[in-house]
């Protein structure tokens, strides 16, 4: 996962060299600041394997990013709010566009050469890290197997215990430290979320700590705008030759494009406040940070229950159409195609949906109503070297899952031929399947344990 996130980082940094391209640094930022996250939280597992010098140049590559990206956003607000001006407050406004674009430029110019050149250096190097693990095995004392899942259970389970400690500290909107830790502690635990995010509960966690994200970094951006704006007027009331210019030397603020400065200030703080008030109605106080939890710690429990989820249990109806249940619904798209072999079946799976692309990989032994199945993420660059070997074994179909009580319905409606199917998963083999009232009507036959339904049957 980790090397995962490395790749994402290497890629955006390619990009830097071109001008043109003005997300380069942003997805940069972002793929560095989830692979901080990922070191940082499995730091008991990769600590010895990476050491503490590459983190440290990987966090103060992070701080080199922050100064041309603050600008950028504060050029964001200050558009949206000078939308809103009246027009006697538009100099003022255009006056502190035109400095911010100064100083975004002129870092932004600096950073892209200066973070490409350190992300050189940091790069293979913990790419070669990164791409070993070791670990110690004592002969003399029982075995202690670790669970990727246990660990990551472990690790949400702190990471939602400092965003509630810091939320419900808050107590009012001069908190800013306090504000700017909970909006950092949210966005750690998405990213420890996310690569789960195929678990039943995990996206509407994510959607939610989204949300959180979207309220607490508006406050901050309002927060560093309106300091901007006090800095911009302090400067301006100092004599000119003592004053601090900048390297583009803008000129001295007029008569004319000072009220609007002072306007500006005066909405960024009303906004503030409405949106404190937002927030704490919403999250310290409304119910918002007790579903959080409550959900999180849903996941958690699956996380760490019995491996014995890698035993798959499920029956399978053949349907005579597309129930009318499914219109409307998000639905993932799927091509799968399987890797030659009679008794061990691996099957590549790539799934779009509106949050993007996901490859996996999956092996599954047995047949029937019981079968085995593991499976695991992979990257593009795997799939598509496999992909090919695949040929004459392939399907594609649109998926969609609804929730009935506490078992989801995966409805299947092939693309490549006519044929819908409805799977449900079960806890145990005797669990009763009551079939929904907007299914039933649908339903041809069982057709669990049928050999022409497999899906890999099915293929070619």
């Amino acid at each position: 996962m980790a090397l995962g996130y490395l790749v994402a980082a290497s890629r955006a940094a390619e990009r830097l060299d071109d001008p043109a391209d003005g997300e380069a640094l942003h997805d940069l930022r972002v793929a560095v600041r989830r692979l901080r996250s990922c070191l940082r939280a499995y730091q008991s597992l990769l600590g010895e394997s990476v050491g503490e010098k590459l983190p440290r140049r990987l966090r103060k590559l992070g701080e080199l990013t922050g100064p041309g990206r603050d600008a950028e956003v504060q050029l964001e607000w200050l558009t949206k709010l000078a939308a809103e001006a009246p027009p006697e407050h538009e100099p003022g406004a255009r006056w502190l566009a035109e400095r911010l674009e100064r100083r975004k430029s002129s870092d932004y110019d600096r950073i892209r050469s200066e973070v490409g050149r350190r992300f050189a250096k940091i790069e293979p190097r913990l790419r070669e890290r990164l791409s070993r693990y070791e670990c110690t095995v004592r002969l003399d004392a029982p075995s202690e197997e670790l669970r990727f899942a246990d660990v990551t259970a472990h690790a949400i389970g702190e990471a939602l215990e400092t965003v509630a400690g810091e939320l419900t500290a808050i107590e009012s909107l001069d908190q800013g430290a306090r504000l700017h830790e909970a909006r950092l502690a949210g966005k750690r635990l998405r990213y420890l979320i996310e690569p789960w995010r195929e678990i039943d509960g995990a996206r509407e966690i994510i959607r939610q700590l989204k949300e959180l994200q979207d309220a607490l970094g508006e406050l901050n951006d309002l927060e560093n705008l309106g300091t901007t704006v006090s800095q911009a007027l302090d400067d301006a009331t100092l004599d000119r030759a003592a004053r601090r210019r900048d390297v583009a030397g803008e000129d001295t603020l007029t008569e004319d494009e000072r009220p609007g400065l002072l306007a500006l200030l005066t909405r960024i703080e009303t906004g503030r406040q409405e949106r404190f008030v937002r927030l704490a109605s919403t999250w310290i106080t409304g119910g918002a940070l007790e579903r959080l939890q409550s959900g999180v710690e849903a996941l958690r429990g699956h996380l760490t229950q019995s491996p014995q989820r890698d035993l798959e249990i499920e029956r399978k109806y053949l349907l005579t159409s597309l129930p009318p249940a499914c219109a409307g619904r998000a639905c993932v798209e799927i091509d799968q195609g399987y890797l030659p072999g009679e008794r061990l079946i691996e099957r590549l799976r790539r799934k779009r949906t509106a949050e993007g692309v996901t490859y996996v990989r999956t092996v599954k032994l047995g047949e029937g109503m019981v079968r085995i199945e593991v499976e695991e993420a992979c990257t593009e660059e795997v799939f598509m070297q496999l992909w090919p070997l695949t040929e004459g074994r392939r399907l594609t179909k649109r998926r969609y899952a609804i929730q009935e009580g506490a078992v989801v319905w995966e409805i299947d409606e092939f693309t490549d031929r006519e044929l819908v199917l409805a799977e449900v998963e079960l806890e145990s083999e005797d669990a009763v399947v009551t079939l929904p009232d907007w299914l039933a009507p649908h339903v041809e036959r069982e057709v669990t344990g049928e050999s022409a339904y497999v899906n890999a049957k099915l293929a070619r």
